[in-house]
């Protein structure tokens, strides 16, 4: 049956459209409002075409709150596109889009969005040889078990403490003598135990990448550096070593895909940065 709407309904259905216009009202940014996806256009406005897309949407919507259509229901939700259409155009001539920074920074993601779009999903073949090309990607950490003399940063003469850490590292020739002398040693860090690996990732966070980088690749079983971290000086003994061991292939998929979709999302937007300065004139005033 055909509802007539009297003024009252008349105002509920304007009100209805209203809030179903504010919620697509991001397909004209977002999935492309001016785009013909089903070659279909429900009307133009200045020269600016409304898919039939974004009017058959609006009905779907009006359809959730149990509306019944007539003639009248149809041209209030083609006028409400159109006042939006016209608001929308006046808000680009207004300078709205280059103004408020919000817009701008929506624009931004959504042309960076439309980009990750294109990319095509991957096969087997190309997943399997972007796994082969990241050999320490898909690997659980390296971990070490080591010993330590800590020298902290005492603002002092830097140059005598290392002197004093090389001499002392020259001294210990056997994982005994280390040991000893950690005993009476004055300076010792809380946050160290001897008998635990750390992965590098502990490393890194606890003394710095510098730090943890070195004593991965320190020699086992002799006494090394001093190497400097974000607290002082260190002499170390390396005990022991875990390599990181490889994910195999099919465990480590989910994360292979997401991984080369990211890389892929990045390889496109540097080359279309790159295009878009090609075509540009920039002036820039600062750091010079």
């Amino acid at each position: 049956m055909i509802i007539r709407l009297h003024r009252r309904q008349l105002w509920l259905l304007l009100a209805v459209v209203g809030l179903i216009i504010a919620g697509i009202g991001a397909l004209r940014a977002g999935a492309g409002f001016n785009s013909k996806a089903s070659g279909e256009i429900a009307a133009v406005v200045n020269g600016e075409p409304i898919p039939m897309d974004v009017y058959r949407a609006l009905l779907r919507g009006l359809a959730t709150e149990r509306l019944q259509f007539d003639r009248q229901t149809h041209a209030t939700a083609m006028d409400a596109l159109i006042d939006q259409e016209l608001i929308y155009q006046a808000g680009v001539r207004s300078g709205l889009l280059t103004s408020d920074p919000v817009i701008r920074r929506r624009v931004v993601q959504l042309m960076l969005d439309q980009m990750s779009v294109a990319i095509p999903e991957p096969d087997e073949a190309t997943l399997r040889a972007y796994y082969a090309q990241q050999t320490t990607r898909y690997a659980s950490e390296a971990q070490v078990q080591f010993r330590q003399i800590f020298f902290p940063a005492s603002g002092g003469d830097e140059i005598a403490t290392v002197e004093e850490a090389v001499r002392l590292r020259a001294s210990l020739q056997t994982e005994a003598d280390f040991v000893a002398l950690q005993k009476s040693w004055i300076d010792k860090l809380r946050v160290h135990d001897d008998d635990l690996f750390y992965p590098e990732s502990r490393l890194t966070s606890l003394y710095g990448l510098k730090f943890a980088n070195l004593l991965v690749d320190a020699p086992l079983q002799v006494a090394a550096g001093p190497y400097p971290s974000s607290l002082g000086l260190h002499v170390v003994w390396v005990a022991a070593r875990k390599d990181g061991e490889r994910t195999e292939f099919e465990a480590a998929l989910p994360q292979i895909v997401q991984d080369w979709r990211q890389d892929e999302r990045n390889k496109t937007i540097k080359t279309y940065l790159e295009d878009l300065r090609r075509n540009a004139k920039i002036k820039v005033y600062v750091g010079k």
